[in-house]
């Protein structure tokens, strides 16, 4: 969904800057390159992905929180 916003078909590396400048201009809230990186797994994850990464971006699809969003995407899973 991310990407679909962003305009993106296939995320590589260098995309995550673009993200992120995405992110922040819609949301005013910023998430580093490295961190959309580990999120597309370019990188290992070191630790879990924090709720304010998710939150972030939830918000810039639209969503109050990263919560709403994972109930709509259960409901989609559901229903397939």
């Amino acid at each position: 969904m991310v990407l679909l916003k962003c305009g993106i078909d296939y995320v590589c590396p260098a995309d995550c800057r673009l993200i992120s400048e995405q992110i922040f201009e819609a949301t005013r809230n910023y998430i580093s390159e490295s961190n959309l990186k580990r999120f597309f797994g370019f990188y290992p994850p070191q630790t879990k992905t924090s709720p304010f990464v998710l939150n972030s971006l939830a918000q810039f699809l639209g969503f109050a929180d990263c919560s709403v969003l994972q109930v709509l995407l259960n409901e989609s899973a559901e229903n397939v």
